[in-house]
């Protein structure tokens, strides 16, 4: 059976057969039935939704001996006349190639004449309108202006926008969707369930989705591969006929990718190619299987709007499970290029092997918010060594960060990388960043021994300074508060950000070993700033060195006594707040070098949020 005789056996004869378009065919029904019938329609669409197919039930129905509720017998004469082409009252026109201002004057001169048979109208279906030239569009407006009442225009095109506006307010018009790949499947079971062919469901999957929202398209990859197979119709035969990429392909190549193989991946691909696989068509199928993925890893809810059958689903999303979402956007990113690059270069196939290969050590992309929240909690810790440089074990590049807007405490104006000793000297653990896999959580700092004091290296270079007198035999918070501005002016020598933050606080209890430090209702920045678990040790360090006794900080805001910093707290001018900031960068970018590794490799700087 012919793709021509199959499509028009099974072409819908009725509004109730049409697949998908409901709001459209219900519509048209009931103005039918009511007989409020419009002189011009105008069906816009993608190709193989319907349109002409509606058209041609529209004109039966308007015809039909019949006819009930709107709907045409498809039984009568004039129906089967219509069916099979023979009608002189419906007229379909191509507009590609029927285009002249003189095509148009004929039509013109033919709508005159009235219908074979009374009570019957004239149906003038015109296919692919937006191809008429602007010539004939003119022509045909004076028509449209002043139509007879025994005539229809139903004007189909896939490009409404190339329609003239003059001729778009004189009809009404009608949208049709793209067919969904699971409305392409049952009809398309339907036809072989009539037709006795035995077809495995994934294999119609396969043919559904390979349609493209057509089911004209549908029909004819089925009707192909029913003529190239025998027997019982399996997806791989499917596969084979149509020159498609197996969706295990595709899923054992992200695996490859996870694992940092290449040599899998090459294979996979020349596997493919071998199948009979275009290099644009294997790239165009990756960019739908990480889009697959990309849905499922945002959220299992999504699954629905995926596009895989349901003997491949579960293996994707137990596969998007170990990717990082950041990660699936730049391979999803980076196939879509792939794309195009197989399409335009004289040989994808180099173009693919390269890009299996550089897919096959990607390495994990990670927040760079992470990267210093994960720093700040090591930078504290004993320095130590683990041989492998920052560096990952796959590909021997260095593990890559992608930045997000965030609000820097200063820029860093002067930066000075540090030397091979100072490296050496702080160097922290490194942690390959492995691909599906999260950072590993920061470890928490130590909390200083409560009878060894803990010195930090400015305390340690710094000599006593005279406002530090010897420890008491006692504390109690009132002490405390009265040596606070002394305390903040000492802390100001070394540690200026964490000075500032100070000032803005008051000691307001001393339960024990912990000091309750407040600030002002509404104060968040300075709270959130002294929460930070690096920052928190250097301030007990701080307090520990200053009153002699270990203390442990809590933090908080709304205190009555709070609401009046005293004025006797260090206060610093917009200068130096400023050289503070630039001050306190330096530091850390001096004693955490794998902050400086990530600068020097991005040829990076850390820059003020002068809006925040």
């Amino acid at each position: 059976m012919s793709y021509l005789a199959m499509a028009r056996r099974f072409r819908p004869q009725r509004f109730s057969e049409v697949a998908a378009q409901t709001h459209i065919t219900e519509t048209l029904r009931r103005a039918l039935d009511s007989d409020r019938v419009a002189s011009a329609y105008l069906f816009a669409g993608p190709r193989g939704s319907g349109k002409t197919t509606v058209a041609r039930i529209l004109a039966k129905a308007v015809n039909c001996d019949h006819a009930q509720s709107g709907e045409p017998c498809a039984e009568c004469e004039s129906c089967r006349g219509i069916a099979d082409g023979r009608s002189l009252d419906t007229l379909e026109i191509d507009g590609a190639s029927n285009n002249s201002v003189d095509d148009v004057r004929e039509l013109r001169e033919n709508v005159g004449y009235a219908a074979s048979s009374p009570g019957k109208r004239k149906v003038y279906i015109i296919d692919e309108v937006h191809m008429l030239s602007t010539g004939a569009f003119n022509a045909l407006l004076k028509t449209l202006e002043e139509p007879p009442a025994h005539v229809v225009f139903v004007f189909a095109t896939t490009e409404p926008r190339k329609v003239p506006q003059t001729i778009l307010s004189r009809c009404q018009r009608f949208d049709f969707r793209r067919l969904l790949i699971e409305e392409i499947r049952e009809r398309l079971h339907a036809i072989c369930k009539k037709e006795k062919v035995d077809i495995e469901p994934a294999a119609l999957f396969v043919i559904a989705k390979r349609a493209d929202g057509s089911m004209r398209d549908g029909m004819s990859l089925l009707d192909q591969v029913i003529s190239s197979t025998s027997g019982s119709i399996r997806e791989s035969q499917v596969a084979e006929v149509l020159g498609l990429v197996r969706e295990e392909i595709y899923i054992d190549l992200s695996e490859a990718i996870l694992e940092h193989d290449a040599v899998r991946a090459l294979q996979l691909l020349h596997a493919a190619l071998r199948e009979g696989s275009d290099p644009a068509g294997f790239a165009l199928g990756l960019v739908e299987h990480l889009r697959n993925l990309l849905l499922l890893s945002v959220d299992a809810s999504l699954r629905d709007t995926v596009q895989l059958g349901e003997s491949h689903l579960q293996r994707a999303e137990a596969l998007a499970a170990r990717f990082r979402t950041e990660d699936l956007l730049y391979l999803l990113n980076r196939a879509a290029a792939l794309h195009e690059e197989a399409r335009n270069v004289s040989n994808p196939g180099v173009a693919l092997e390269a890009a299996m290969v550089e897919l096959a050590r990607f390495e994990s992309r990670v927040l760079l918010s992470q990267v210093l929240e994960r720093l700040g909690g090591e930078a504290q810790e004993p320095a130590a060594s683990d041989g492998g440089g920052g560096r990952s074990g796959a590909g021997g590049r260095r593990r890559s960060a992608t930045s997000t807007p965030s609000r820097s405490p200063g820029r860093a104006a002067g930066r000075k990388a540090p030397d091979a000793s100072e490296r050496s000297s702080s160097a922290t653990t490194s942690r390959p960043l492995a691909a599906g896999g999260p950072l590993t959580p920061p470890r928490a700092p130590q909390a200083p021994p409560a009878s060894t004091p803990v010195w930090t290296e400015s305390s340690q270079s710094a000599a006593p300074s005279a406002t530090q007198a010897a420890p008491a035999a006692t504390l109690d918070v009132d002490s405390i508060r009265a040596r606070w501005s002394d305390f903040t002016h000492e802390v100001r020598s070394s540690k200026a950000m964490l000075a500032q933050c100070l000032s803005e606080g008051i000691p307001t209890r001393l339960d024990g070993s912990i000091l309750e430090v407040r600030f002002a209702k509404g104060d968040s920045f300075h709270l959130s700033l002294l929460e930070v678990p690096g920052t928190r040790a250097e301030l007990e360090t701080q307090l520990h060195t200053f009153f002699g006794h270990p203390l442990q900080v809590r933090l908080g805001e709304g205190s009555a006594q709070a609401e009046v910093v005293s004025e006797s707290s260090a206060r610093l001018t917009e200068v130096d707040v400023a050289d503070s900031r630039r001050a306190a960068v330096d530091d850390v970018v001096r004693r955490t070098p794998r902050l400086q590794d990530i600068l020097d490799t991005f040829d990076g700087e850390i820059l003020e949020d002068r809006d925040g």
